[in-house]
């Protein structure tokens, strides 16, 4: 007997349609999760999807970057108005959209967007998913509470797709049935690393000519490590290197402070949020990510992609990409001494490094790539409508 033809190209209320497929996420700025969706969105397939980009502004809140960026690579967008106090308001604002907008399936990011998603689709002919990106480690017991109860609520959902092993373990003694989740590995999108160009102009971060570049990209807050490797830098004896910091996040005061505790301020460059981030990446001489928690990191994956040579903890989710001699190299979380052995070792043997990053490229586009990684969502996509009917 012939299969039955995809979701998108059966027949829909009289007429032919696509899935019609809206990703909440935080659009306040542009990091991580962010900028997956953004990817997501441009390596699913037009003839099979139609995305809608959407967040939630609070009522004192008017820049979005997402949606600005959304809007920019032609997407459609939605603003959901509404106080981050008052929930229900969201609530009643995503409702009115999902049901104006005849979304098939609403796929959430975040642990607010989760509770209000579920919220909003109660009663509705709509299929509700939720791709967890990580959740904060080291942090306050209130917000442990609080990643405690968004992983309860994983359970009134449809569908969960964990980006890595590490989270799908996270998820782990929640009363969530296995048939719910669905293993999605991250991807990264091979043609934007392939088209940004090194950042103008020498030397880079106003370090000395020839100083060895060490770099992170990410949010500056305390799950990602980020004061370990200011403390791995203060170890070098020799000081002709530079220490570049991309990102915004509650930490940064701190970490400027710990930088001029540890008498390496000068060497230290704050350049907040870049959207030329690649570009930047492409001067570094090492990229290092010292978390505790972690998915299967994009931010790795972009740098081995780039072929710059990579450190990070080994944790399961970076000793996914970083293999420690092969691809890159680990240490410990928290130990910054390791660290700075490691960092120490990459300066004094370039080629060595250099053959590292070589297998992790190889390793990234071998398999990682965005395309798998979307073909996969449009095939969760479908199953979802389908059961819906």
């Amino acid at each position: 007997m012939q299969a039955p033809p995809p979701v998108s190209t059966q027949r829909a209320h009289g007429e032919f349609r696509k899935i019609r497929v809206m990703q909440l996420s935080y659009g306040h700025a542009l990091y991580g999760a962010e900028r997956w969706v953004l990817m997501l969105a441009k390596h699913l397939d037009e003839a099979r999807v139609e995305t809608v980009v959407a967040c939630i502004r609070d009522a004192d809140t008017l820049e979005l970057p997402l949606i600005d960026e959304a809007r920019r690579l032609g997407f459609k967008t939605s603003v959901i108005d509404g106080t981050r106090r008052l929930l229900w308001s969201s609530v009643r604002g995503l409702r009115a959209a999902l049901k104006e907008q005849r979304i098939d399936v609403l796929h959430t990011h975040g642990v607010r967007q989760d509770f209000v998603g579920l919220a909003a689709t109660v009663g509705l002919h709509c299929a509700t998913l939720s791709t967890p990106h990580g959740w904060e480690v080291r942090t306050a017991l209130k917000e442990r509470v609080r990643t405690a109860v968004n992983k309860l609520c994983l359970s009134g959902f449809e569908a969960i797709a964990p980006l890595s092993e590490g989270l799908l373990e996270d998820l782990r003694g929640y009363p969530i049935s296995t048939s719910k989740v669905h293993l999605i590995g991250n991807g990264v999108d091979l043609s934007e690393v392939e088209g940004a160009q090194p950042a103008s102009g020498s030397p880079v971060g106003g370090f000395p000519e020839g100083a060895f570049v060490v770099g992170y990209i990410g949010r500056l807050v305390a799950g990602k490590g980020v004061d370990l490797l200011l403390r791995a830098l203060a170890f070098q004896k020799d000081p002709s290197w530079g220490c570049l910091l991309i990102g915004e996040g509650p930490e940064q005061k701190a970490l400027e402070r710990l930088a001029a505790d540890l008498d390496i301020k000068s060497r230290v460059a704050f350049l907040g949020y870049r959207p030329d981030r690649l570009s930047f990446l492409k001067r570094f001489d090492l990229f290092v990510l010292p978390s505790y928690s972690e998915g299967t990191p994009r931010c790795v994956m972009e740098a081995l992609a780039a072929g710059v040579p990579c450190a990070g903890s080994a944790i399961p989710g970076i000793e996914k990409v970083i293999h420690d001699g092969v691809t890159g190299d680990t240490f410990p979380a928290g130990d910054p001494a390791r660290l700075a052995e490691v960092i120490a070792t990459v300066r004094t043997n370039r080629e060595e490094a250099s053959r590292k990053a070589a297998a992790g490229r190889a390793l990234v586009y071998d398999v990682y790539s965005a395309r798998a990684m979307a073909q996969a969502y449009e095939k969760l996509f479908e199953t979802l409508v389908a059961k819906r009917g």
